[in-house]
């Protein structure tokens, strides 16, 4: 890897001294659920450059120096473990497919990724490609001019167009005329609403159909001892975080953060919505009838999935995943034999029956290519040829299945798992470079989950476009949204009071450049046409 010169480490410094004071003043966790409808492009494509691809027999795009084996790093942050390198079957499958050289190099997890990320590229070591930590770093790096842009090459990447919807469908990756980003498919919200029927029967209950009947049974989940065993030890709600609450406040048309919202043809917050305080009022009552989970706040997918386990709660919004794979029902079932789970419908409220927050427009890439393999022709031109394979058939299968024979056979068209997948393929969200066929392969990987799969997918969610807002230069957005957060806690558990809702909106506009943002949201989403 060539080391940048004086100047572009200088450059690269400064961007680590830039995100380093970014990581410290945000979360590291993303709301990971986003099952995209497609954007609206205006986008101009870019002239494709003089050596086009050719094509194999099975119709993949393949660089015509393909001959030359080329050295290729790809790097992310993720919290798995990959096999030994001559045990990574998904390396190898593709080196031998593509005359690569390949490294899969994971720098850690969340802000310990963002971290290693940074130190790195400060000393002038740019992976050929990697994945961004944040949105804000990403345009850091866009404006550092460290990415190479993908708007030129168009024509080398077409099945990855085609693959993610058409040209119309790469607007989430353009910033500032170019495309940066690697297009990738969208992903499903996966929350859903869950209840322990065993308990329901207990107590005397039906599954509810509104968050006032939610509280009712929330209460006797609490005080009916609803698990028989004469002691005052489970908890009628919880969640991961604010994520049940968030859910009831979406049936009031509103939502605990500051996101951006399309209502009547006009770009607006979800916290300036006229049925807010309500929905706060709704929230607060829960925690003021004593249901509520005392860690709900606090948690986290696996420590919802602990007090599961445990028996503890009755009642959930929570990842479908976290709940109904096998291995983790097995360890409910483990602990209680006569545990019933199931899911049930959102709950209505005052405005709609939509429960848990999608980000339409958060379809953008996780992956970007440095601006330095633009400057080596070979590598750029197989890098496009990795693109183009992890989208076709037989590269989609590989990075979603693993190894045809051995993860997985073909039956009647269909992907059907062996033993192994389970065993062996946990790692291989890694390589999922332009995302999946997501539930197709949600179905396929978790068949004893399907149902609930379908289910999640098949609920009305709050749509937002927040990843459709470019954060302005100087716009300190992970302040606001941490007073935010801080302040909807406070109004939910009675720390402030909901008469003072108002003033907080107000605070907002002096001091956390409120209004600015919403400005450069209404713009934008204009821009990139969203609204028409």
């Amino acid at each position: 890897m060539k080391k940048a010169g004086i100047a572009k480490t200088f450059a690269l410094l400064l961007v680590l001294c830039m995100m380093i004071g970014i990581a410290a003043g945000c979360s590291s966790s993303d709301k990971k659920s986003s099952s995209q409808n497609p954007a609206q492009s205006g986008e101009k494509e870019g002239s494709a450059p003089s050596e086009s691809p050719s094509s194999d027999s099975d119709g993949k795009e393949v660089s015509e120096t393909k001959s030359e084996k080329v050295t290729l790093e790809l790097v992310t942050g993720d919290g798995v473990v990959l096999p030994p390198d001559d045990e990574n079957f998904i390396n190898q499958a593709l080196n031998e497919a593509l005359n690569l050289d390949l490294t899969m190099t994971i720098m850690g997890a969340g802000a310990d990724y963002s971290t290693a990320l940074n130190t790195r590229i400060s000393g002038g070591d740019v992976p050929d490609m990697f994945v961004v930590p944040s949105k804000q770093a990403f345009q850091q790096y866009a404006d550092s001019g460290l990415l190479m842009s993908l708007s030129p090459y168009l024509e080398k990447i077409q099945p990855v167009v085609e693959w993610v919807g058409g040209p119309d469908h790469l607007t989430p990756n353009i910033y500032k005329g170019e495309m940066y980003r690697v297009p990738k498919k969208g992903q499903g919200q996966y929350s859903i609403w869950s209840v322990r029927k065993d308990w329901l029967d207990a107590v005397g209950a039906q599954i509810p159909t509104t968050p006032e009947e939610a509280l009712e049974v929330a209460k006797k989940f609490r005080f009916e001892d609803p698990d028989g065993n004469g002691k005052d030890d489970t908890f009628g709600l919880s969640s991961g975080g604010l994520g049940a609450f968030d859910a009831i406040v979406n049936a009031y048309g509103a939502s605990l953060w500051n996101n951006i919202i399309i209502k009547d043809r006009k770009v607006v917050s979800s916290i300036l919505q006229p049925n807010m305080k309500a929905a706060l009022e709704m929230c607060k009552a829960f925690v003021d009838a004593g249901v509520v989970d005392p860690d709900i706040v606090a948690n986290n997918g696996t420590t919802v999935r602990d007090k599961m386990v445990q028996g503890m709660i009755g009642m959930v919004f929570n990842d479908w995943a976290g709940l109904y794979k096998k291995m983790f029902m097995d360890q409910v079932l483990a602990v209680n034999p006569k545990a019933e789970w199931v899911w049930f419908n959102n709950l209505k409220g005052p405005v709609s029956s939509e429960n848990g927050t999608l980000d339409v427009s958060n379809i953008a890439g996780r992956w970007v290519i440095s601006k330095e393999v633009e400057e080596d022709e070979v590598k750029r031109d197989r890098i496009f040829d990795l693109l183009n394979y992890v989208v076709g058939e037989e590269g989609l299968n590989l990075v979603s299945y693993g190894i045809e024979g051995r993860h997985y056979n073909i039956e009647n068209g269909k992907v059907v798992p062996t033993e192994l997948m389970s065993k062996e393929c946990d790692f291989l969200w890694s390589y999922q470079i332009c995302f999946r066929d997501d539930l197709a392969y949600c179905q396929t990987k978790f068949p004893e989950a399907k149902d609930a799969v379908a289910f999640a997918y098949e609920m009305d969610r709050y749509e937002v476009y927040n990843e459709a807002v470019d954060i302005p230069d100087d716009l300190h957005k992970a302040d606001m949204d941490s007073y935010i957060n801080d302040n909807m806690i406070k109004f939910i558990y009675g720390e402030r009071s909901i008469d003072e809702y108002d003033a907080f909106i107000q605070e907002l506009r002096d001091s956390f450049q409120f209004n600015e943002y919403m400005e450069a949201a209404v713009t934008q989403l204009k821009e990139k046409g969203y609204i028409k």
